[in-house]
């Protein structure tokens, strides 16, 4: 069972300083920002300041119908004019539908995103039709109108006054967290999101009032995809009738202010890499980017010996500082460095890259990588020719040996077992642990077949 953990804390907004691995120059922007104190109360938020909403009603209607402004009581006594999505004039303006977002509209994001919002929740009315307890969310939404994310705030049966925090990946799948948390009514919170590149992907960051919730994992990228952070009412026991009125709602609602969009526009660079093995004879670190630069990214480099010794594991040349390139208008580049490969069975092996310096407006996930070279000897798998097949229709020899992935093979032939007939074309490059190769008899059946590695 998770452990419980409930915020009853009144708090102003912070600011976290993020700190990066290497970073050129950042480019973070203020994408979106409002206090909604320069907002029309008399109004739905609809259609001020670039707020939409999904719902079914018109700009410029009265407030009410889903979302418009009302009056924050502060932690220092003062009032703060601030936004809200809910029923709290409850069958006077009903909403035209049972999952209602709403959103300011906002260019494309950047690498990063930081949302940061103060919110409260006020619980619904105890008795008559619109008691239920509807819950509430905060949605990150991609560019075809699809969650990727969602903060929900869900009702706990029997508490009116209390909120369990859910978070749902784009499945809709809910993601288990290590302890459960609970937010009151009439408090106010401060909700923090922070989503940064890391090297396995998209780390994202859940803060409320200063305690870190959860620390969840998106697809590298995701951030490009975000069109939208919307305030979401979600109306659970609610129904659309073939009039199109809606029943089942609370007159519960979200209150919020000081909405903020944060963005980081630097090439974030995350580097692919694997265990290789002595076999494949290359190893290729991948540098990508989201989205392509217009102009070249240089990365310096320096490659550090670890178990792996250059000139023994691996071949290193080239001048100092050795330089990765991510070309203009690409959005990779690599590092390849060929493995020299031994017959010798030993301990897999390791080096270490270490970045030194990237162009502006870039930013490395990682300040260093370790190369790992897993033992493939060249006498790994035996030679051994498992099965020789004559097919006499078609005249050939048909065989089959035991291989190494990425070795060469040449097949001789002898009549007695003195003179050994090598031909060029009988050189075949394994695949897999087992290779077979069809070879032409000539209109002669050979005596003898031996298979060599071909050098």
């Amino acid at each position: 069972m998770p452990r419980k953990q409930t915020f009853s804390l009144m708090i102003t907004l912070k600011v976290i300083l993020i700190s990066l691995n290497i970073c050129a120059k950042s480019q973070e922007i203020i994408v979106y920002s409002t206090s909604f104190d320069a907002f029309n109360s008399g109004l739905a938020l609809t259609g001020q300041g670039s707020w939409v909403t999904n719902d079914t009603k018109t700009q410029g209607q009265p407030a009410g119908e889903s979302d418009g402004l009302t009056r924050l009581q502060l932690p220092d006594n003062t009032t703060s004019l601030a936004a809200y999505i809910g029923g709290p004039y409850r069958g006077a303006f009903p909403p035209g539908k049972t999952n209602v977002m709403l959103w300011p509209e906002i260019s494309g994001l950047g690498s990063t995103l930081k949302f940061e919002v103060q919110m409260l929740f006020q619980r619904s009315d105890q008795n008559g039709i619109y008691a239920e307890n509807d819950t509430f969310a905060w949605t990150f939404v991609d560019i075809r109108n699809d969650p990727m994310l969602t903060i929900a705030f869900e009702p706990l049966n029997n508490d009116p006054d209390s909120r369990l925090l859910s978070v749902y990946n784009s499945e809709n799948t809910k993601i288990n967290l290590d302890q459960e948390n609970t937010l009151t009514t009439q408090k106010l919170y401060d909700l923090e999101v922070l989503m940064v590149p890391k090297r396995d992907g998209l780390g994202v960051e859940l803060n409320i009032t200063g305690v870190n919730i959860a620390n969840l994992t998106l697809p590298h990228c995701s951030t490009h995809n975000i069109s939208a952070v919307t305030a979401n009412w979600i109306m659970t026991d609610a129904k659309v009738h073939d009039n199109g009125i809606v029943t089942g709602f609370g007159s519960n609602y979200m209150a919020f202010d000081n909405y903020k969009l944060t963005s980081d526009y630097s090439d974030y660079i995350t580097f692919k890499s694997k265990k290789y093995s002595e076999s494949e004879g290359l190893i290729n670190v991948l540098a990508k980017i989201c989205k392509p630069s217009e102009k070249e990214i240089i990365i310096n480099y320096e490659v550090i010996d670890g178990t792996a010794k250059a000139g023994i594991d691996f071949e290193l040349s080239g001048a100092k500082p050795l330089t990765l390139k991510i070309p203009a208008g690409q959005i990779s580049g690599s590092i390849e460095i060929p493995i020299i490969r031994d017959d010798i069975d030993e301990e897999d092996k390791y080096f270490t890259i270490n970045f030194l310096s990237t162009s502006e407006n870039t930013i490395l996930t990682n300040d260093k990588i370790d190369v790992f070279i897993e033992n493939s000897p060249t006498h790994q798998n035996p030679l051994e020719i498992t099965k020789v097949i004559y097919l006499k229709e078609l005249q050939e020899f048909k065989l089959t040996w035991s291989s190494n992935p990425g070795t060469s093979y040449l097949i001789s032939t002898s009549d007695d077992l003195k003179t050994w007939t090598n031909d060029p074309t009988n050189l075949v490059t394994a695949s897999g642990v087992e290779t077979t190769f069809s070879l032409s008899s000539d209109k002669k059946k050979y005596g003898y077949f031996r298979v060599n590695i071909a050098e």
